[in-house]
């Protein structure tokens, strides 16, 4: 679910165990109870399933993708944004699953969007690790290390917008959006970017030289201690945007690594922007099971 200003966005993915996209579908969605939300969500799956001819007895799991950090090493306890308080410090997975009667998979946008990327061509089989940096309603990220999704010992890995607090300039769509309304521009959702960039280049090359130099610098932070293959930028900004900014991050990159010559990950734009968080929820539970069979 995704939500900015007066506009929030139920969105559905259904992949199959490769990972390949079979549906997807979004509509409009306003109440923040979790359990309004998984019977909405029961009722889209029962009639997805229908429509496209999937039996809803062969879904291994359903994985939800929260706009929030996990509290007390808890992935299903969440701090979430302030349009969802009833999503606050409750056990997601029983509240959502209880109503789903299947298994659940909790995880933050950052790392579903990184699950997602990683599967991308270009990026499996030829990198081992990968950093995601996602640019939605705040600024997140995730990780792949060594083929496997990485949380971290809090399960708060890729937090990375603790590195521009929220009372400051930050690389975000909110921030992007409150740029252009400083401006004078009118503007009630991220869906909106894309029409207004022609129309406002002035402010969106501002804004994009500034964050340029703010993603550059959690980018080499990452690098410095997980040494990844492959750098992606991801969001839920338009396109154009997203690789306009990678082009910005490869030349700063360049500058500070000039005297530098080990090999550098690859810094790259995603091609799917927007829809890595859902896909990469919708992979959540495949690659969960997966894990655990790689354990044993």
């Amino acid at each position: 679910m995704r939500g900015v200003g007066s506009a929030v966005t139920l969105e559905l993915a259904i992949v199959d165990f490769s990972g390949a996209l079979l549906v997807h579908d979004a509509h409009p969605f306003t109440d923040p109870d979790p359990r309004t939300f998984a019977r909405t969500i029961d009722a889209r799956l029962r009639g997805l399933a229908a429509t496209h001819g999937v039996m809803r007895g062969r879904f291994l799991g359903v994985g939800i993708a929260v706009p929030g950090y996990a509290l007390r090493a808890d992935r299903n306890r969440r701090k979430v944004v302030d349009w969802l308080p009833p999503w606050n410090d409750v056990p997601l997975d029983e509240v959502i699953g209880d109503v789903l009667g299947m298994p659940v998979w909790i995880e933050n946008e950052g790392t579903a969007a990184a699950l997602a990327e990683y599967y991308q061509s270009g990026v499996i089989g030829q990198h081992r690790s990968v950093l995601v940096l996602f640019l939605g309603h705040g600024f997140g990220g995730g990780v792949v290390a060594d083929r496997d999704l990485f949380s971290g010992e809090h399960a708060n890995a890729g937090e990375v917008g603790r590195l521009f607090p929220g009372n400051g300039p930050r690389p975000s769509g909110i921030d992007l959006m409150a740029t252009l309304k400083r401006s004078g521009v009118s503007i009630d959702s991220l869906a909106e970017l894309a029409d207004l960039m022609p129309k406002h280049p002035d402010i969106f090359e501002a804004w994009a030289s500034r964050v340029a130099a703010q993603i550059e610098q959690a980018i080499i932070s990452g690098v410095a201690w997980l040494d990844p293959g492959v750098v992606v930028l991801s969001g839920a900004l338009p396109l154009p945007l997203l690789d306009d900014l990678t082009a910005r991050v490869r030349i700063l990159s360049d500058e500070r690594n000039s005297g530098y010559f080990a090999e550098k990950p690859v810094i790259l734009a995603s091609s799917i922007g927007s829809k890595a968080v859902v896909v990469g929820a919708a992979m959540g539970p495949i690659s969960a099971v997966t894990a655990k069979i790689g354990s044993h």
